[in-house]
């Protein structure tokens, strides 16, 4: 697997996650699914999703549904605690969720559980210093995505 020219972010992030030879992760055996595409259809949704404020929205979200403990872990420096599909639903929205699922050909149900693997990798990727990024700061990076 070549990594294609520099400057990925964000689909470098999903693709070490989707495809990253770590045997044991759920997300990897994915039945049948194109997780290069996934990637792909991931990347500009989540750019989305984080920009205008998204991230700090998203962990707001997270906290709002009873998943502080969660986002905090995300957003902080040790481990990420992990969240499930159904949990991911509430703190992304649905239609995210619906998009992820028709743009890649997978269920709503495989698009949560592929979401509740990534959300909180690329929250946590975001988040180097344990910090929520500014607006202008996330602008950046969500540019940076191809958002």
């Amino acid at each position: 697997s070549s990594s294609g020219g520099g400057g990925g972010g964000l689909q470098d992030i999903l693709g070490g996650l989707l495809g990253g030879g770590s045997a044991g992760s759920a997300g990897t055996k994915a039945s049948g699914m194109n997780l290069g595409a996934l990637a792909a259809v991931l990347a500009p949704l989540l750019g989305n999703l984080l920009k205008g404020g998204g991230l700090s929205k998203l962990v707001q979200n997270a906290q709002a549904s009873g998943l502080s403990a969660q986002a905090d872990s995300w957003v902080g420096t040790g481990d990420n605690q992990s969240i499930s599909g159904q949990e991911i639903r509430g703190v992304i929205g649905d239609d995210a969720v619906r998009q992820v699922a028709e743009q890649a050909g997978i269920s709503e149900d495989e698009a949560a559980d592929v979401l509740a693997q990534v959300v909180p990798q690329v929250v946590s990727g975001l988040t180097p210093g344990g910090q929520v990024p500014s607006d202008d700061e996330l602008g950046q990076l969500a540019a940076k995505f191809g958002g």
